[in-house]
């Protein structure tokens, strides 16, 4: 269930803004993003065609084939922000879980999070606290910046995500389009790798958390696009995934995509890769630097290392 906090802090995402941020000034990289209250405007026909463009050419840095670089360039960057690097989702539901794993995320990021039990009953997110590890995420103190429902071209859930490609960055760095694609590239290879994805099918069920356990305890996408699995684990979850496999057959018709073919991902960055190999590509690609960091100011309590 969404909490009262949670919807709260949905309402405040999803207000009308004022007005549209017609030009943004793009300052530090927290400006890649549009504002939390207002959104910037849909990209012109050579905006978009520009951004395919970008996608086309990080698929092929990364070593994916042209058809399989349909499913960044014509099914997610689509469905997911329209060809708009910019955006913030703010979907209550889509906060809501951003929230959420925002919460249950800290240790990945070299925080521990504190919220007792009273605050916790009574949703009070004001008295959260977070205690530092070693090398801590210097933004994750900025709690609404990870709070977003999804940022860039593939509405990326930032506690989730922003990990694969640098655990210490600021959330923003996801609005850059090089990053989100190489990132997007990066879970569909872990759906290949990890849980065995053969197909489209696939890689989107792994993409929207639909996973089960088969007979032989191995962890598989779930889909029913060549025929629904027989396994206790699926039961309860079939539904989902007959509705899943339509939405994407439609997708990938107008994409121009066969969604049973094998996913052909390349090897460039897939293991080992460091954060500063990534950044190297992302910046040969993008043709500049990301804007300079800025200085984060905590939003939450931030107690001293060594309390108890």
């Amino acid at each position: 269930m969404i909490s009262c906090a949670m919807l709260l802090l949905a309402f405040l995402f999803m207000q009308d803004p004022v007005e549209p941020e017609a030009t943004p000034d793009i300052a530090t990289i927290a400006d890649l993003c549009e504002p939390y209250d207002s959104r910037r405007p849909y990209p012109t026909s050579s905006e978009k065609a520009a951004t395919i463009d970008l996608i086309e050419a990080t698929c092929k840095a990364m070593g994916v084939d042209k058809p399989s670089c349909r499913f960044f360039s014509h099914v997610v960057s689509l469905r997911e922000s329209s060809y708009r690097p910019w955006v913030r989702h703010k979907m209550a539901g889509d906060v809501a879980a951003a929230s959420r794993a925002y919460l249950g995320s800290g240790s990945r990021y070299g925080w521990d999070v504190f919220w007792r039990a009273r605050d916790r009953k009574q949703e009070n997110l004001q008295a959260l606290e977070l205690r530092p590890r070693e090398e801590p995420n210097p933004y994750f103190v900025t709690a609404e910046r990870w709070m977003s429902g999804g940022l860039g071209l593939g509405g990326l859930n930032v506690p989730f995500h922003l990990a694969k490609f640098d655990p210490m960055a600021p959330p923003e760095i996801l609005c850059d389009p090089v990053i989100n694609v190489m990132v997007q590239i990066s879970l569909a290879r872990n759906a290949v790798d990890r849980y065995g994805a053969r197909n489209w099918y696939e890689v989107q069920a792994v993409y929207a958390g639909r996973t089960f356990y088969d007979r032989k305890g191995r962890h598989r996408p779930l889909t029913c696009s060549g025929g629904c699995p027989d396994a206790p684990d699926a039961e309860d979850k079939l539904d989902k995934a007959r509705k899943g496999d339509a939405d994407l057959r439609k997708r990938c018709s107008v994409a121009e995509l066969d969604c049973k073919a094998k996913p052909v991902l390349g090897t460039t960055l897939r293991h080992r890769a460091t954060p500063s190999e990534r950044y190297t590509l992302a910046e040969k690609l993008r043709g500049a630097p990301l804007p300079a960091w800025d200085v984060p100011e905590a939003t939450v309590t931030v107690l001293p290392a060594d309390t108890p």
